[in-house]
């Protein structure tokens, strides 16, 4: 009797320790099944996130990024933090599970925060720029880019006539004649008092005289004489204050990666050529805060009106550099200056002047021919880079010409250059830092005003997202999970 029920209480504490094996084993399972299902769970949740990008900026702008907003002006982070909540809930605890309702696991967010975030204005808008040049790398291709390369060629050549056309005192041809004028019936008023014989009046016969042209000229001002519609100039303004580049930025959070695509050669290259599709112009005016977007984008003013008159001024330096340096060599043109010299000079009674004249006759006539290449640019048409006697379009004697009708002294030239190849080139010789943050003050401005969003700001549009979560697991674990994507990198 001693050994009775001692079968019994063996099979009890074998069957207890075989059931806390079977326990432990599926305990441990379940473990293995969290791990899992967290890892998925969040994997989903992130790219949910990543899928929610800004529809306004990849409709008009061709760029990926969450609006960090929320559509409001200030970080609404926590918004998105509620989102990937409920992402991760929904694989964890999917309300069209069959039957129960549920799942086995047990798993449940207990802590989330975003440990990493890189936002669009990082670094002088180099992560907008590195999506930009992603975007002209898929679409353009290798040989468009070995063709952007040709633009290197002119570089040069635009900044060699810059820098001749500044040498050319064209704007101050009037008020030196003026002043040759003057010396010489001064000489002559001398002459006559000394009883030599008096040509004071002797300009005067000298009727045409082709810089009487040029005082005329010169009195109207530079966007009156090159551009064919002055009354159409925009006259939209900017408030500085309202823009991107006058306020403090949100900074991003955590290491900020670049590809250093944006900073290389082609990724300039491919990075102008961007912003020459995607923004406005005084050819074609865009609906940003400023019509010439392209023009701010140089110039930096916050009327488009000044930022037109700034790149005129800068076309007008280029191309009367090259016009002047054609009249010195060619023998036709430069023989007709000579002869203009000599007249003008003899009728001043002053021959020693000749030479003077010559310099102020070639700087008027260079300046003068500018005005027409300025008027085919802002119509539309070409200009050639270098100038021939072919493409050559105004003769002194056609002077007059240029107020009573311009336009019908101006000739195309095919195969030189447009007036948005001069803005590709000064883009070339900007800085590439102001471009790009006057470029993004730009783009937010097109989307406030454009798609009824006033609060829209792209310091607040992310591009890298991090997280870390912290789960509790069948009611006792604790497991921590990272995940991090980008628009950008695959990580």
């Amino acid at each position: 009797m001693k050994s009775t029920g001692s079968i019994t209480v063996f099979l009890s504490l074998t069957f207890l320790i075989v059931l806390t094996l079977i326990s432990g084993t599926l305990f441990a399972a379940k473990l293995s099944a969290d791990r899992a299902a967290i890892a998925i769970s969040t994997d989903e949740a992130v790219f949910s996130l990543f899928s929610c990008y800004d529809k306004d900026l990849l409709s008009r702008y061709d760029v990926f990024f969450i609006d960090g907003g929320a559509g409001s002006s200030s970080p609404a982070f926590e918004k998105h933090m509620q989102f990937l909540k409920d992402a991760i809930k929904e694989v964890l605890e999917p309300s069209h599970a069959l039957l129960t309702g549920g799942t086995l696991l047990s798993a449940s967010v207990s802590e989330m925060e975003i440990t990493v975030y890189t936002t669009a204005a990082e670094q002088n808008g180099i992560i907008f720029a590195e999506q930009a040049v992603r975007y002209m790398q898929d679409t353009l291709g290798l040989q468009g880019i070995a063709l952007l390369g040709k633009t290197l060629a002119n570089e040069n050549t635009v900044t060699a006539q810059e820098n001749a056309g500044a040498a050319v005192d064209a704007q101050n041809a009037g008020s030196s004649m003026d002043a040759l004028e003057a010396q010489a019936a001064a000489m002559n008023a001398a002459a006559g008092a000394e009883g030599g014989t008096s040509s004071g009046n002797a300009a005067q016969e000298l009727t045409d005289n082709p810089v009487d042209t040029i005082r005329e000229l010169q009195r109207l001002s530079l966007l009156d004489l090159v551009y064919p519609d002055p009354e159409g100039i925009s006259d939209r303004s900017a408030d500085g204050a309202d823009l991107l580049t006058s306020r403090s930025l949100l900074p991003s959070l955590g290491v900020v990666e670049t590809t250093g695509e944006a900073d290389s050669g082609s990724g300039k290259l491919l990075f102008n050529e961007y912003l020459l599709t995607h923004c406005g112009s005084a050819l074609a005016p865009g609906d940003a805060a400023l019509s010439y977007e392209l023009e701010y984008l140089l110039f930096g003013h916050t009327q488009d009106k000044e930022n037109l008159h700034a790149a005129a001024k800068k076309l007008m330096l280029i191309r009367t550099g090259v016009n002047a340096v054609f009249l010195l060599t060619d023998p036709v043109l430069h023989a007709s200056v000579t002869e203009w010299a000599t007249a003008i000079a003899a009728a001043l009674t002053q021959p020693e002047f000749e030479p003077l004249i010559e310099t102020i006759l070639i700087a008027a006539w260079a300046w003068a021919e500018s005005l027409l290449d300025m008027r085919a640019l802002f119509s539309g048409q070409k200009v050639a880079l270098v100038k021939t006697s072919e493409n050559w379009q105004l003769r002194l004697e056609n002077l007059p010409a240029l107020i009573s009708s311009p336009d019908s002294l101006v000739r195309d030239a095919p195969g030189g250059m447009s007036y948005t190849d001069y803005l590709r080139t000064f883009l070339l010789t900007a800085s590439a830092s102001e471009v790009r943050m006057r470029f993004l003050a730009i783009a937010e401005s097109a989307i406030r005003l454009g798609c009824g969003r006033p609060d829209f700001r792209l310091d607040l549009c992310l591009d890298t997202v991090g997280i870390r979560a912290s789960f509790l697991c069948e009611g006792k674990v604790t497991c921590t999970t990272e995940k991090r994507a980008s628009y950008r990198f695959d990580f």
